[in-house]
């Protein structure tokens, strides 16, 4: 339980300001494992989805970003315990994060793994995403 709140406060840091250690190896191991390249900012802006998420290589990030970070379960479908749980991040509203928006998400499809991955974390942010909490201090 104790790592769950802790990589809770982890996750809301990554979207927020610079990684801290654990994070950095989550990112690392997932660049390795879909084979993308990106400085930090394009790594932030990936997970912002800030920028067009439109190669496999991306794909397969935010799959294993959001798989490493318990949001995802692993098919790449919503993990609904933790979504519903108090240790969700704060990238995400509680109060949107419903069983309806849980549901719509989880059955969103794609051709490959990777695909599923990435349109149920575009739905899932798209739906319950909580941007002021994502984005820098100007």
């Amino acid at each position: 339980m104790k790592f769950l709140i802790t990589l809770s406060i982890i996750v809301a840091g990554v979207l927020a300001g610079p990684p801290p250690p654990e994070m950095v190896k989550i990112i690392t191991d997932c660049l390795a494992s879909s084979a993308l390249t990106a400085t930090p900012d394009e790594v932030k802006d990936i997970l912002h989805m800030k920028v067009p998420i439109d190669s496999q290589p991306k794909k397969c990030f935010i799959k294993c970003f959001g798989e490493k970070t318990f949001v995802l379960d692993n098919a790449g479908k919503p993990n609904s315990t933790f979504l519903k749980s108090a240790q969700l991040p704060h990238c995400f509203d509680k109060t949107k994060m419903t069983d309806a928006v849980i549901t719509e998400c989880g059955a969103k499809t794609g051709a490959t793994p990777c695909d599923v991955g990435f349109e149920v974390g575009k739905c899932l942010w798209e739906k319950a995403g909580n941007p002021m909490e994502s984005s820098e201090e100007e």
